[in-house]
């Protein structure tokens, strides 16, 4: 699969989805979670 993102890139809806959390987003931003989907505020 070809990704346009450099090597460094931490994707943060990849974090978030992973249970993580940064300075911008955070788990409270989740307003659907199902197994192969979620959807933030």
């Amino acid at each position: 699969m070809f990704n346009h993102e450099p090597d460094d890139y931490d994707c943060p809806f990849c974090l978030v989805a992973a249970g993580g959390e940064n300075a911008f987003t955070g788990q409270q931003d989740i307003v659907l979670r199902l197994r192969e989907y979620f959807a933030g505020a």
